[in-house]
C-alpha cells in the first residue's frame, strides 16, 4: 500500500475522542485479533532471506513476530514460500503459526490470500505486518486494535499515521477479506485500501515508513 496523506477525519466527534482515547488507553487490547505476517518473498533485490537478516540478535521474522505478539496480536500466522527450509533451519519461529505457501512467486498478494484463507474462522480482522518492516513498534500494533474495537462499524481498515503520512502495518476488517481475496495474485491490495472506508490513526512510530529492500538500505 503507497502511503498517502491524511484528509478529512472519518468519525464525528464523540467517536474521535472515544478512538483517542482508545490508542491511549494502557489497558491490553481486545484479544482475538491475529496477525499475518508476510515472509514469502525471494528477497532479490536483498541478495539473501530478509526474514533471517539480524536485529539485536534475532532473525527480523522472530523480531516481527515478537512484535505482534507484544501488540497483543494472536495468532500470528507467518506466511513462507521461497526460501521455507532455509528460514525454518535459521530461525526461532516460537509462538507462531506457519502457513506454507507454494504459489508465492504468483505475487504478493497471494501470500495475503494465502494468510486470510487460514485465519480461525470467527477471526473479526487481521493485521498485515511485512517481514522487511522491523522497527514497528508493538505500541503501533496495540493502538490498531484498540482502535478496531473501538471503531465503528462501517470502518473497514484501520492503518498507522505518522507525520501525515500512512503506513504499515495495516488492520482489514472482516468485511474486506472478500474483496482481497477477489483480486488477482500480483494485484496490489491498495485497489482494496483505495476504496475502503479506511481510519487513520496517529502514531509515534518512524518505523511505519521503513521497509529495508536492499543492502543499502540496511543500518550501518
Amino acid at each position: 500500500m503507497t502511503p498517502r496523506r491524511d484528509a478529512r477525519p472519518l468519525c464525528g466527534t464523540g467517536r474521535r475522542a472515544a478512538i483517542i482515547a482508545a490508542v491511549n488507553d494502557p489497558a491490553p487490547p481486545f484479544p482475538g485479533v491475529p496477525a499475518i505476517l508476510l515472509a514469502a518473498g525471494a528477497s532479490s533485490r536483498m541478495g539473501r532471506p530478509k526474514a533471517l537478516l539480524p536485529l539485536a540478535g534475532a532473525a527480523f521474522v522472530d523480531a516481527v513476530a515478537e512484535t505482534l505478539r507484544a501488540g497483543g496480536a494472536r495468532p500470528v500466522l507467518v506466511i513462507l514460500g521461497s526460501h521455507e527450509a532455509e528460514i525454518r533451519r535459521g530461525a526461532k519461529l516460537r509462538d507462531v503459526e506457519i502457513v506454507s505457501h507454494a504459489g508465492w512467486a504468483a505475487g504478493r498478494t497471494s501470500s495475503i490470500q494465502a494468510g486470510l484463507r487460514a485465519l480461525p474462522s470467527d477471526a473479526p480482522a487481521a493485521i498485515l505486518a511485512l517481514v522487511d518492516m522491523p522497527f514497528v513498534r508493538s505500541a503501533t500494533v496495540a493502538a490498531l486494535l484498540r482502535v478496531h474495537a473501538a471503531a465503528p462499524d462501517d470502518v473497514e481498515a484501520v492503518v498507522p499515521s505518522f507525520g501525515g503520512r500512512r503506513g504499515h502495518p495495516v488492520l482489514l476488517r472482516r468485511p474486506l477479506f472478500p474483496r482481497v481475496l477477489a483480486l488477482g495474485p500480483d494485484e496490489p491490495l491498495s485497489t482494496v485500501i483505495r476504496a475502503a472506508h479506511v481510519l487513520p490513526v496517529a502514531v509515534d512510530d518512524p518505523g511505519i515508513h521503513t521497509d529495508l529492500d536492499a543492502p543499502e538500505d540496511l543500518p550501518k
